[in-house]
């Protein structure tokens, strides 16, 4: 009995190191798991075909992120509003998240009053995201009259950052063109986007045509009532009417938003055509 109650013991004892031994090996491996797993980042994709408005800077958008990773190069296509003129500059610099510290060369392959095509260099597979640094300077009074231009400093006049993410960006080969093909490019695509937000706003005024339709005859109906009814109903009706007319002057101030928009956007069609 005196050596079951031993035995007994030391395998209770065995089974309490065991179990210690189990949670201090869980602990170390949760608390270092960091180290030897992947971080779990979150995606960083600035939206492409969106509009950003910058106030007093003017504004932008990506109309397009492409990498090409045999390259090991990337190509944005940026078109801007107001964002640089005689008396400024826009530059750019880049960075990937894993250093921070260094610029990746920058290439400018094409740019006009609007638009720029940027090429990054030196992306390396497996990056996870990469900033496109906006930079706006003031030029030199002087510079503007004379042939040999001061470099501006790209550290300075930050204006806004714009991310790609590995997870999200678009994958195809970047080819080599010259001037006359980005320029036939950029614009054949601004084109159908302009064709396809008039298309859309053309589709908002059908819209609100049917929901005044609705409205008109809704109104009609009620003032019809307004015959039968008690002044507490009546009361009641007026306000809804009152109601139901502001909201037929909010569409009819959509449709007339809606209809410059279409105006502003043939005109821009009209321009990017003659200009192609």
């Amino acid at each position: 009995m005196k050596r079951k109650r031993k035995n007994l013991k030391l395998n209770i004892t065995s089974l309490y190191i065991i179990i210690t031994l189990f949670f201090v090996a869980g602990f170390i491996f949760f608390s270092s798991s960091k180290m030897f797993l992947a971080e779990d980042i979150p995606e960083n994709q600035t939206e492409l075909n969106k509009e950003f408005d910058l106030r007093s800077n003017g504004a932008f958008e990506i109309s397009n992120w492409l990498y090409d990773s045999e390259k090991e190069k990337m190509e944005v296509v940026l078109v801007t509003n107001g964002m640089k003129d005689y008396k400024s500059q826009l530059n750019f610099s880049s960075v990937s998240r894993e250093d921070l510290g260094t610029e990746l060369p920058i290439e400018v392959v094409y740019q006009d009053n609007e638009i720029y095509i940027i090429h990054i260099k030196n992306v390396k597979k497996g990056f996870t995201q990469i900033a496109l640094r906006l930079h706006k300077s003031e030029k030199e009074i002087e510079d503007l009259f004379n042939d040999k231009k001061t470099e501006v400093s790209k550290k300075n006049g930050l204006i806004s950052t714009i991310y790609t993410d590995e997870r999200l960006v678009d994958r195809s080969s970047i080819l080599d063109k010259d001037k006359e093909e980005y320029i036939k490019e950029i614009t054949q695509k601004m084109i159908t986007e302009s064709l396809s937000l008039k298309e859309k706003e053309e589709e908002n005024i059908v819209t609100y045509e049917s929901l005044l339709d609705n409205l008109a005859i809704e109104i009609e109906e009620l003032e019809d009532e307004l015959l039968y009814q008690t002044l507490d109903e009546q009361v009641d009706t007026n306000n809804q009417i009152h109601r139901l007319e502001n909201e037929v002057s909010n569409y009819e101030k959509e449709i007339e938003e809606s209809r410059i928009n279409i105006e502003n956007l043939q005109l821009k069609v009209n321009r990017l055509e003659q200009k192609k």
